[in-house]
């Protein structure tokens, strides 16, 4: 069952968790090369506490993410199925909000429409769906008691 709310949460998350990496990455990168610059030996104690610290701080950030990202992958892909009974719109928004993880600010900018407009457009969208999987839930358990007597 897609959760919206959780998958706004998600990419939220994702969001800063691939900021936060790219900050460390960036950090290891300068310390790198203030060694290479520096000959190699010459930075002292600090410098080797600190490319070993980095290297902690960037590996606990990426087994964080990890969980995050398979979620929202599973969520992305279960979403996938219904797109395609979406009108034009509804699909594109769906698709740039949830699977490429833009605001609706961004979508509304790439889209030409007013925030205001693809918001509801989303809420719409994202109700359409949910009616969708009650349907779905509702044939499944219809069957499966039918199945029962």
């Amino acid at each position: 069952m897609i959760d919206f709310r959780r998958m706004n949460e998600l990419i939220r998350k994702d969001d800063h968790m691939k900021m936060a990496i790219a900050r460390e990455r960036a950090k290891a990168e300068r310390i790198t090369s203030a060694l290479s610059q520096d000959g190699g030996g010459g930075g002292g104690r600090g410098t080797s506490s600190r490319v070993e610290d980095g290297a902690i701080a960037l590996t606990i950030l990426q087994e964080e993410y990890k969980p995050i990202a398979e979620e929202l992958e599973a969520q992305r892909k279960e979403l996938k199925r219904y797109l395609r009974r979406l009108d034009e719109l509804q699909r594109t928004c769906m698709r740039m909000r949830y699977i490429r993880g833009l605001s609706c600010t961004r979508v509304a900018e790439a889209t030409f429409y007013s925030k205001d407009h693809i918001y509801h457009t989303l809420k719409a969208a994202e109700n359409r769906i949910l009616e969708m999987q009650a349907n779905e839930s509702g044939k499944n358990d219809h069957s499966t008691s039918r199945q029962k007597f």
